[in-house]
């Protein structure tokens, strides 16, 4: 991006320099802008795709810790709990409904407790 914008600038001079003529100065700064769309639209993916990795590896790590934690526990605790555990609902007819706070600890199944 820093060379293409280094292109534009030296295209500039040219053009006050009448080293080239006004259309040719707008045919290639039309390129140019148009490369430099190209590679901003790549850069906005990049860091999409950068802040969702290091999302995924937040939660991995904190489901690691979480595990960890588990392991190691011969009871459950209430700081276990706290680590697991966002809110819990309880319906009619003894149904209850928990809700992780670690995405996909467990599985849909393990969800339903009746």
């Amino acid at each position: 991006m820093d060379a293409l914008l280094d292109q534009k600038c030296a295209l500039y001079e040219q053009l006050s320099k009448q080293v080239i003529t006004v259309a040719d100065y707008q045919v290639k700064k039309h390129e140019i802008n148009r490369e430099l769309d190209g590679l901003k639209r790549i850069q906005a993916i990049l860091t999409a795709e950068t802040a969702q990795s290091q999302a995924s590896r937040q939660a991995k790590t904190a489901r690691q810790r979480a595990a960890h934690e588990i392991a190691h526990s011969h009871d459950l605790t209430a700081g276990l709990c706290d680590t697991l555990i966002d809110r819990v609902y309880i319906y009619p007819n003894n149904r209850v409904k928990i809700v992780w706070k670690l995405q996909d600890f467990c599985t849909e199944e393990s969800l339903r407790i009746e």
